[in-house]
């Protein structure tokens, strides 16, 4: 085709013909075109006849090429309505987003008004909303549309990345964009790259206290959260604290070897909290270099706020090894406490649990690590059992099977611990030991 056309139009000339249809014959374009630019109206058709963008430019404001573009819904309400300029260089029909105020709408909607009538009774009434807000950003210079692969393929300019097309992209969209419900309050801020959520996004609760904040990265499948989040309680007090999986390449390492962890998995430790501030319970989550992707509650509370329990993984008890003739740090295991409500101790003693932590080559051969396969939290070695006046209830002695021991201490070596406990403190649980053959 000659440089001088342009979608088929004469540059140099009028349109040869104002419609463009589709091999089929269905409407496909229709425009108003003088000298290679619009001069009107231009609409956009997809297969079916239904209409998908509108481009008005007043003939009146022709020297300036500016614009409006409006993008539709297939039912036909307006999708979002943008500010742009047409041009034409080298022969190339041009058109560019003006950094003014992008609207996006909600398609049609149906709400019920509430409302009380002169015989003080409440009526629901159906109403339809139309030309709602669903979001708005500016753009902070202008950006010109690479619009060439989708005007063959769908006959579209503008796809909107944020309603109509959420698979598409618009290359070179950056901007921080607000969201609205149909009420007209706000639901988010987000950052967009390339027209997609990808960045700082921030959730409101309906007071427009903040709801949520933490980063997004757009990925197969849509956004998903990565790094530190923060949650609120609508009185602004912080709810949650949770970190979520980072790809490594972010942070300069090799990504191949977290590649089994999905996207938007909470990982490392989380915080939930009370209304007022207190913490309610603490999670240990599977970490990027974890063997086995294991969840831990580390702390909880009673409604009370007291201490329910805590769990303390780096805290290890000691194996005897018979074949080495010593001790040694037994690394699936972590130091459990209960306690009542009324603040005392109900319960202590080390839990045996799978690996939080890659194993070498060399360390998976050895008999020992069958333990961990394990599944659930499995007593082992002693564990002291308490009254709520805290006089010693009980010890049970446990092997590392998790399976109490035939011959358990008796009342005089009981008495010994307790009394041991009394004079050594919380230095005392660090003397727990087990046999590995017991």
């Amino acid at each position: 085709m000659p440089s001088n056309y342009i979608h088929g139009i004469n540059f140099y000339g009028l349109p040869q013909d104002d419609t463009i249809r589709y091999k089929d014959g269905m409407r496909k374009e229709v425009a108003d075109w003088r000298r290679g630019l619009v001069v009107g109206i231009r609409k956009l058709y997809d297969k079916r006849g239904v209409l998908q963008e509108e481009h008005i430019f007043d003939p009146s404001d022709a020297g300036t090429g500016r614009g409006t573009i409006k993008t539709y819904y297939s039912d036909g309400s307006i999708a979002s309505v943008l500010h742009v300029r047409q041009s034409v260089e080298d022969n190339v029909y041009c058109i560019e987003i003006l950094p003014e105020k992008v609207v996006g709408y909600y398609r049609a909607i149906t709400v019920d008004k509430k409302y009380i009538d002169e015989n003080k009774k409440e009526v629901v009434e159906k109403i339809v909303l139309k030309d709602v807000k669903s979001y708005e950003y500016t753009l902070q210079v202008p950006l010109k549309l690479d619009y060439q692969k989708n005007y063959e393929k769908f006959n579209t300019i503008y796809d909107d990345p944020i309603l109509l097309y959420k698979n598409r992209k618009v290359s070179g969209l950056k901007a921080n964009v607000t969201y609205f419900d149909p009420y007209g309050l706000r639901i988010s801020d987000s950052e967009l790259q390339d027209g997609n959520q990808n960045g700082i996004y921030k959730t409101y609760w309906k007071n427009n206290q903040v709801k949520s904040e933490g980063r997004l990265i757009q990925v197969i499948g849509g956004s998903k959260p990565v790094g530190n989040w923060k949650y609120y309680y609508p009185n602004g007090v912080l709810q949650s604290e949770v970190n979520y999986y980072e790809p490594k390449d972010t942070i300069g390492v090799n990504v191949d070897e977290e590649s089994f962890i999905p996207y938007g998995t909470a990982v490392d430790s989380a915080v939930y909290y009370f209304e007022d501030g207190k913490i309610q319970t603490k999670i240990l989550n599977p970490s990027i270099s974890d063997a086995y992707l294991r969840i831990d509650t580390v702390f909880l509370a009673y409604k009370s706020r007291n201490v329910r329990f805590t769990y303390n993984d780096d805290q290890k008890i000691l194996i005897y090894k018979t074949a080495l003739g010593k001790f040694e740090t037994f690394e699936f295991s972590g130091l459990y406490k209960e306690y009542y409500d009324s603040a005392g101790l109900k319960k202590v003693g080390y839990l045996s649990k799978p690996s939080r932590r890659l194993l070498n080559a060399q360390e998976i051969k050895e008999p020992e690590n069958k333990f961990v396969t394990m599944k659930g939290d499995k007593k082992i070695g002693k564990w002291y059992f308490f009254t709520k006046d805290g006089e010693l209830k009980d010890v049970i002695d446990y092997r590392l099977s998790g399976l109490p021991k035939e011959k358990q201490p008796t009342k005089r070596q009981k008495e010994k611990d307790f009394s041991d406990y009394k004079k050594i403190g919380e230095d005392f649980w660090k003397t727990i030991e087990i046999q590995d053959s017991n």
